[in-house]
């Protein structure tokens, strides 16, 4: 089943939801994923008059495809309170809304990536949202990432990507920036879902360390375990024994246990 792609329509008085009709349309979008619209049937309903496109709207669970539209309805707006062009009240919470409901979902696993349309920045500072667009409201959603350390990580990895595609990477020795736990959480939390569906079949006791339902009580930063990405068996990859033996130990030897490589 293709991956489920959360769409936030944008401001219900700009051109999101037009752009979003016309996507609609094209048969390309559905070849890889199921999109579906976190926005309100009634203003979409109005953007498909308006490009004359003919679209039906269906339900968040509705069948998919070239001309239908699955709408997660997150909002119910009279359109003649949201006039084209002018940011309003009503729309601009509305358009918050979206972006909170559809970060929720991908974080809970129930869509695998949120796509934005356009919002404006009056509209957000109406609505309450204390930033000036997407970046900083998703990553404040996402945990409280720092958006500079993010870009920070997305140019080492474009980088190290660079030197791979020439055949001059090599395996880093080392965590190159000191990234706090909210920007690891941006990609492991996944991986962490899958550990703790383990753990549930496991009955607590996976054979990995976050499989263990009483290591949900640690408070350890992911750097001080995962200080550098070697290779080795794959069960432990980018684990260095070197470093997290004595981070076990500590909480271990408290409790009379002895730790072994």
């Amino acid at each position: 089943m293709p991956p489920k792609i959360a769409i936030t329509m944008g401001d219900p008085a700009g051109i999101g939801p037009e752009i979003t009709v016309l996507a609609h349309a094209r048969e390309e979008l559905f070849s890889r994923c199921r999109p579906v619209v976190y926005g309100d049937p009634a203003i979409l309903r109005r953007a498909a008059r308006v490009t004359g496109v003919p679209l039906a709207v269906v339900g968040e669970d509705g069948e998919t495809g070239p001309g239908r539209i699955a709408v997660a309805a997150r909002s119910s707006l009279d359109p003649r309170q949201v006039p084209f062009g002018r940011p309003s009240l009503p729309g601009s919470v509305a358009m918050a809304g979206y972006i909170r409901s559809a970060a929720r979902d991908v974080l809970s696993g129930k869509a695998a990536a949120v796509v934005t349309c356009p919002v404006t920045k009056e509209g957000l500072k109406a609505a309450g949202v204390p930033f000036p667009g997407h970046t900083e409201f998703l990553a404040d959603l996402c945990g409280g990432a720092d958006v500079v350390m993010r870009l920070r990580v997305w140019g080492v990895a474009g980088f190290d990507t660079l030197r791979f595609l020439v055949g001059r990477y090599e395996e880093p020795t080392g965590m190159r920036l000191p990234l706090r736990d909210a920007e690891c959480r941006q990609c492991h939390d996944p991986i962490i879902r899958v550990t703790l569906e383990q753990e549930e079949a496991q009955e607590g006791r996976g054979d990995t360390f976050h499989a263990i339902t009483e290591h949900r009580t640690v408070r350890t930063a992911c750097v001080a375990c995962h200080t550098s990405h070697t290779l080795g068996e794959k069960r432990l990859q980018f684990i260095d024994r070197k470093i997290v033996l004595p981070i076990c130990r500590r909480c271990h030897e408290r409790m009379g246990e002895e730790v072994s490589g």
